[in-house]
């Protein structure tokens, strides 16, 4: 018998890496718990077009039960010329008037004016789907994954609507806020350049120091050289490597200092991905 402590805890949304299944029980689940009760009903959203048409609605609604009951009130206030239509209850003749108005008075309230907005709101939203000037061309091949090509066709990416309800909206955004860097941008981290014992490596460094040297063949069993994402073309620092101490080091912990793992969904011979707790990192 041992006990467990944090190294044997799997968070929420952990991946399994190196192992093909593990026997967990399942702890701090259900509504008492902190995630849950600090969860929030989405609220209905409502734009401001709409806030101003309710509004509307409302008032037309009342001048047109207030039209009714003044209308009901005069019909019972009015002596009756014909007997066969005179009633015993002076109440009940009042309310029969007022519900024969509400009827008859029916059409000025526009019921039909919420399903044209939705239908014009549909349509909006599927020409923001097709506006070629809203898409987006990944200049990067590799980082169109399998769901662009199964969601939009090929590496363009289009405009994706999942709310139509504040179309009219978009035209009066005069400021954005985003809560960190990456919501709204893309967080590109590339190795270009790096300086090692008062020497500058990277892009152009070899012609400039006039130490141009031949790159070094992939060793086998390591993933191939990707020369379109690769943009670090100083070959003297694998060169040096296993010649030099401080590079060595330098190495060492760049390919230490990190949390990605790489893992081989096809076996060794398959292509490498790597994975990370961070997609900057990744």
């Amino acid at each position: 018998i041992c006990g467990l402590g944090d190294i044997n805890f799997v968070y929420r949304g952990s991946r399994l890496v190196n192992s093909d299944f593990i026997y967990a029980l399942v702890i701090f689940v259900g509504r008492e718990t902190k995630l849950m009760l600090n969860r929030n009903q989405v609220p209905f959203k409502f734009s401001k077009f709409e806030q101003i048409l309710n509004r509307m609605i409302v008032c037309i609604l009342a001048f047109n039960f207030a039209l009714c009951v003044a209308f009901g009130f005069a019909a019972n206030v009015v002596a009756q010329p014909f007997v066969a239509l005179q009633r015993a209850s002076w109440l009940a003749s009042f309310a029969f008037d007022v519900c024969s108005w509400l009827i008859l008075t029916s059409w000025m309230i526009p019921f039909s004016l919420y399903v044209t907005l939705e239908l014009v709101k549909m349509v909006q939203a599927q020409w923001v789907a097709w506006d070629e000037q809203m898409a987006y061309e990944a200049a990067d091949e590799s980082k169109a994954g399998a769901e662009w090509d199964a969601e939009y066709g090929g590496h363009r990416r289009h405009a994706k609507t999942k709310n139509s309800n504040l179309n009219e909206e978009l035209g009066h955004v005069d400021y954005i806020f985003s809560d960190k860097t990456g919501t709204l941008t893309e967080n590109k981290m590339d190795f270009l350049k790096c300086h090692v014992n008062a020497i500058r490596y990277g892009p152009g460094e070899m012609e400039k120091q006039h130490e141009f040297m031949q790159r070094i063949a992939t060793p086998k069993g390591m993933p191939a050289f990707d020369e379109k994402r690769c943009q670090f073309t100083d070959n003297r620092l694998a060169h040096r490597t296993g010649h030099d101490r401080i590079v060595d080091e330098f190495v060492t912990l760049l390919g230490v200092c990190h949390s990605i793992i790489p893992e081989y969904p096809q076996g060794r011979d398959g292509p490498v991905v790597y994975n990370a707790s961070s997609p900057d990192e990744k």
